[in-house]
């Protein structure tokens, strides 16, 4: 999701009364528990959701205009536990029925003022593994638009970004929900909560006066019934509470059929939204709204992201404006609300939202602690678009305004994961959305291999497919791919709070060539970590126009590196590209210049006896790292950089016993038990 702020107006009319009118697979369900949720105040369910029967009656809203509207929600679930009575979160409504397993309930329970809708269960359905199918009708009363949002024909939703002085309105009465982060709960009884995935089927009566129904997945059915109509709507996947949506307008339609990259005998359906007058508009002005221009590239974006990372997940793919919307999109799982603004032009707004599908609906942060898991690499799948048109210049482009927008976000001392529950913390740009960003193309740099990086990418989407995962999940699954840990690099950029920043001094002997350069990590302590470990790079320009990239491993607050070159140095210049979010100073100092020699010598290598890593310290360059077992066999091979380095090596593919290390002129030996 895309979040900013509209001006809105809307006249709030006085309530007048309504008359009545399996999961695919279980990741974060260990043992048919629900997953420790986003924050300790929300209870843990004793409950699985398996499907959800969702029945709105909108004419209520389109009459009175308002949000209102009359529900029935049919919620199945399976007790994970022995329970004398179920909650679901409810908001702004009153429960007119109550049904288990059809036997009606009473007196009928109403939402509290913690917006809990507490169920007792008859003793018969209290064990452990019973299916519930629980049946509750009820009214929205409330006149808020907060979850449910209904705006008129008219309505001053915003101000031209390209004329000030015009102000946009409504071309017709809309209807639409806005659930994310905990929202579905202030239009439909539910589990709000990211991790409990279910089956899903929506049902939607609205006048039959040319008004038209989203949801998500499959149309399966619109019949009309003299002064309404019902459209009927089947998720082809399971999904999460905040995922689900329903808009109601009256829109001209159209679809585009693409082949899937993966099977191109197979095609996705893209099925586009509109008001007629944004329609009809084929002005080239982009102070207009133009809903051709906006969507022509949607199949682009559609193949990039399917070559990244695999196939679609869903079997359709649509995309809805609303207007007023406080939100630049939001990610429905398989029906896109994007901003009506977007239709002068936003690229990069629909690229991210369509990212999501896989990156949010696919795989769905497992707590709103791990947003960063959706908007991180919806945020870095910006810059994926752009690469995928302007090659590596764009690429870095993009990210290097992802990071100077994290800079001037000014949220800096809260971490990526459970950066605040408040929306302001939560959905905070610099953080959860720009600097996350920065983290995976860091991850990226790091790995230097974008066939590994991306195939683990879609080996980790393919493993929690349709499911949730949490951040350690992640962090887990993909160091056992890429075959590195993870667990400082993560701890570092996600766990913690700021980023370092280097005072770098540098200084070269003309006569040895001899190159020093001292890195001193100068941020707080007391606020950020003591020092950040991570790879860093410097280009040396030389007289003459050669350039010499450097690259050390940095992970003490102070260190020096040296290496030998091949000329005198004009220039020094650190990480150019930004791969670390950082900020930095690189300054030449002359009392540098008399170290003609590297420091003395060393060398050393252990064993870590937590992880059994191979750790090697050197100080002097060295082409290659091998390690033989006690028959004299290479068993591996490491390349290695300039200078001095640490290095932690995998060992999980050897066996237990001696070994050789060799390192240049040095060698040392270890004794592998596990």
């Amino acid at each position: 999701m895309i979040r900013h702020t509209l001006l809105v107006l809307v006249s709030l009319m006085l309530f007048a009364s309504i008359s009545s009118a399996q999961k695919e697979y279980q990741c974060s369900h260990a043992g048919g528990k629900q997953t420790p949720l986003a924050y300790p105040d929300l209870p843990l369910r004793p409950y699985d959701v398996t499907s959800y029967d969702i029945k709105l009656d909108l004419r209520p809203a389109f009459s009175e205009k308002l949000p209102h509207l009359n529900g029935l929600v049919t919620i199945t679930v399976k007790l994970t536990e022995v329970a004398q009575q179920v909650s679901f979160d409810a908001w702004g409504m009153v429960i007119t029925g109550l049904t288990i397993n059809d036997e009606v309930q009473s007196p009928l329970p109403q939402p509290d003022a913690n917006e809990q809708l507490t169920i007792k269960l008859p003793i018969k359905f209290q064990a452990l593994g019973t299916e519930l199918k629980i049946a509750i009708s009820y009214l929205r009363t409330s006149n808020d638009n907060n979850g449910a949002h209904f705006y008129s024909k008219g309505t001053i939703g915003e101000i031209n970004y390209y004329n000030n002085l015009d102000t946009i309105r409504n071309a017709e009465d809309i209807f639409y929900t806005m659930s994310e982060a905990r929202d579905a709960h202030r239009w439909m009884p539910c589990n709000d909560n990211p991790n409990d995935k279910a089956q899903c089927s929506v049902y939607v009566t609205v006048p039959n006066n040319g008004i038209y129904v989203t949801s998500n997945g499959i149309l399966t059915d619109s019949t009309s019934y003299g002064s309404y109509k019902i459209f009927s709507y089947r998720s082809d996947k399971p999904i999460v509470p905040y995922l689900i949506a329903i808009t109601a307008s009256k829109f001209a339609t159209w679809d585009e059929m693409i082949p899937r990259v993966w099977n191109p005998s197979d095609s996705i359906r893209l099925h586009y939204y509109a008001w007629q007058k944004d329609y009809d508009d084929t002005s080239s002005a982009f102070a207009n709204y133009n809903a051709h221009r906006a969507f022509k590239n949607t199949k682009y974006m559609m193949a990039n992201l399917e070559r990244h990372y695999g196939p679609y997940p869903f079997i359709q793919y649509g995309q809805v404006p609303a207007h007023p919307f406080y939100y630049g999109g939001m990610e429905h799982q398989s029906m896109t609300t994007i901003n009506r603004s977007w239709f002068h032009n936003n690229d990069g707004g629909i690229a991210h939202e369509m990212a999501h599908q896989w990156f949010g609906d696919k795989v769905t942060c497992a707590t709103f602690k791990d947003l960063w898991l959706n908007e991180g690499f919806a945020t870095f799948n910006e810059a994926i678009y752009n690469e995928s048109w302007g090659g590596d210049g764009w690429y870095r482009s993009t990210m290097l305004g992802k990071a100077n927008a994290y800079f001037r976000g000014g949220v800096h001392n809260v971490p990526i994961y459970d950066p605040g529950e408040s929306p302001d913390l939560l959905f905070n740009g610099a953080t959860v959305y720009n600097k996350a960003a920065c983290v995976i193309h860091m991850l990226r740099r790091m790995v230097d291999n974008d066939t590994l990086f991306f195939n683990a990418l879609r080996d980790y989407l393919d493993h929690f497919v349709y499911s949730t995962a949490t951040t350690i999940q992640f962090r887990d699954y993909m160091g056992m791919r890429l075959n590195r840990n993870l667990d400082e690099f993560i701890d570092q950029w996600i766990f913690s709070a700021l980023h370092p920043v280097y005072d770098i001094k540098w200084g070269q002997n003309l006569v040895t060539k001899n190159i020093a350069i001292r890195v001193n990590q100068t941020q707080d302590e007391l606020q950020a970590r003591e020092h950040f470990t991570m790879p860093i790079r410097f280009f040396a320009y030389r007289s003459g126009g050669a350039v010499d990239t450097l690259r050390f491993t940095n992970d003490a607050r102070t260190q020096l590196f040296q290496t030998t070159l091949a000329g005198n140095v004009d220039s020094l210049i650190f990480d150019s590209d930004r791969v670390i979010i950082s900020e930095h100073q690189v300054n030449y100092d002359a009392a540098l210049t008399a170290k003609s020699e590297a420091t003395p010598a060393s060398f050393s290598v252990s064993i870590d006896a937590t992880t059994s890593e191979i750790i090697c310290r050197m100080s002097e360059d060295a082409p290659t790292l091998e390690i033989y077992n006690v028959l004299g066999e290479r068993v591996l091979t490491h390349q290695l950089q300039l200078g001095e380095q640490f290095i932690r090596l995998n060992s999980s593919a050897l066996s237990n016993g001696a070994y050789l290390v060799k390192c240049g002129k040095y060698s040392g030996k270890i004794m592998l038990v596990r």
